[in-house]
């Protein structure tokens, strides 16, 4: 008689060689010898995972672990694919369970923290998000987490101190410095950002948000045409970044500028015609022009929705149209 063992083990080598199909085929032959195989049920259970099947991943995930409650992996494994199909509440029960039964498991504290910063549940994702850093201090993803949340919490002088020993460890390390930059900024200390900022783009020329974030620095220095040109390099690396495009629209209305303010307004609504902070700018250029009709209209379809433009165009409405 076969091995189920053995059976599973090689459903995992093929798995682990990206043959999810004949991974899937061997988990079968395993459990058609042995039902009661927990590895094997917890394994068919991520390539449903893996596929997006959620709703069969976790039949198998409960069928494995009705057989074994504690079973760490088959507890994480359920807690993320249940936070994927959007059951947050349940996720979160299954991936706490995950760490007690296997306090130094860091995917699950990692799934764990993960989840909570989706939440903008920002205490339990730093204490999460600590206990992976524990778990593998190596692992550098584990401290720029750690790093992110203590920024989202205004634990700034902590957040920095890691994200320098992370840039000084890889000097080509753009995120971390990227980071930091954007931290300078909350501090509104905007030369050591602006010089952050710098450092990111001279390592990796095309990163967005450090150029991004440059242009934004330059702005609230009041140099706006320092400002137009970082959001013009942006846009020749993404033509496609729709922050960039409407900001740059909006510098250009600052300036005067509004018959190039709406190309680059006209080129978003080809991708998103339904952008209210670009709608509401197309609707300043047509004010500013003297098409006040065709700025009425927009401003009052504004009007009608729930987000900040929304009241904004309310507040113009009535103080220049009524």
């Amino acid at each position: 008689m076969k091995d189920p063992k053995e059976i599973n083990n090689q459903g995992v080598e093929l798995f682990l060689q990206g043959d999810i199909k004949g991974a899937r085929e061997k988990y079968e032959e395993a459990l058609g010898i042995d039902s009661r195989n927990v590895s094997a049920l917890n394994n068919l259970g991520y390539t449903y995972t893996m596929e997006g099947e959620f709703d069969r991943a976790i039949e198998y995930y409960r069928q494995a672990l009705e057989l074994e409650p504690r079973n760490a992996t088959a507890l994480l494994n359920m807690g993320v694919t249940l936070a994927n199909r959007g059951d947050t509440e349940d996720a979160l029960k299954y991936l706490e369970r995950s760490v007690e039964v296997e306090p130094d498991n860091e995917a699950a504290w990692q799934s764990l923290a993960g989840l909570f910063q989706l939440l903008a549940s920002y205490t339990e994702a730093e204490k999460a998000w600590r206990e992976a850093v524990r778990c593998n201090p190596e692992n550098r993803d584990n401290r720029f987490n750690l790093s992110v949340v203590l920024t989202m919490e205004k634990k700034y002088d902590e957040a920095i101190a890691i994200f320098k020993e992370l840039a000084l460890q890889n000097p080509e390390d753009a995120e971390s410095l990227c980071q930091l930059g954007i931290i300078y900024m909350m501090r509104h200390d905007l030369g050591l950002a602006q010089d952050t900022f710098k450092r990111a783009l001279a390592t990796k020329p095309e990163h967005e948000s450090a150029r991004y974030h440059l242009a934004l620095v330059y702005a609230s220095k009041g140099d706006v045409e320092s400002a137009k040109k970082e959001l013009e390099r942006l846009l020749l690396v993404n033509p496609a970044n729709t922050k960039a495009a409407v900001d740059l629209a909006v510098f250009e209305i600052g300036l005067g500028n509004n018959e190039a303010a709406l190309k680059h307004l006209e080129e978003i609504f080809k991708r998103e015609p339904a952008n209210s902070k670009a709608l509401f700018y197309k609707a300043i250029v047509f004010y500013n022009t003297g098409k006040r009709e065709n700025a009425e209209k927009i401003l009052k379809e504004l009007s009608t929705g729930d987000d900040e433009y929304a009241l904004k165009a309310k507040e113009i409405l009535d103080e220049e149209f009524n």
